[in-house]
């Protein structure tokens, strides 16, 4: 189901993340592992296993699951003796969001189309860090970017599982 109802399936896209001694191949892209509810109540509605750099939509905006990874309810996903993992990729006539397992997550971009939603990412270290000091100011004076509501309240989400285990 995509937000804008039932439409056709253009294509599906397969890639397999191969695993050497322990390891995933392409460190760029690894498994990020994502617990029941770590994006919100029910959602999503079983564990979910995406690429880093697949978005999920969050309060209105896309941000690919990787930034989102906060060591509790969204992980990185380990080898764990596996040679290797399947995705697969949605293509729809447009770009759109797609109900999977109650998670929002976009179908597949082609660069040539028009993104569905805003697209928020860290651009490397500095930015990230940016983004704690502004989360940690915010107590004083709140400057917290739409990026960092995000990354707190689900980092705030993958507390509470961690309490609760």
């Amino acid at each position: 189901m995509r937000f804008g109802g039932f439409v056709p399936i253009k294509a599906m896209v397969s890639h397999t993340l191969k695993s050497v001694s322990g390891k995933w191949v392409d460190e760029s892209n690894l498994p990020v592992f994502v617990r029941r509810g770590a994006l919100g109540e029910n959602s999503p509605n079983a564990d979910l296993c995406l690429t880093a750099l697949h978005p999920v939509f969050v309060d209105g905006f896309l941000m690919p699951v990787g930034e989102l990874v906060n060591g509790t309810s969204i992980i990185f996903e380990a080898a764990a003796g596996r040679d290797a993992l399947d995705f697969f990729n949605i293509e729809l006539d447009s770009h759109d969001i797609l109900d999977v397992q109650g998670a929002f997550c976009e179908s597949l971009y082609r660069a040539e189309t028009e993104r569905c939603a805003p697209l928020l990412r860290f651009t490397g270290g500095r930015s990230q860090l940016r983004s704690r000091l502004r989360s940690v100011a915010s107590a004083v004076v709140d400057r917290r970017q739409p990026i960092d509501i995000i990354r707190d309240k689900l980092e705030e989400r993958g507390h509470r599982f961690a309490r609760a285990a």
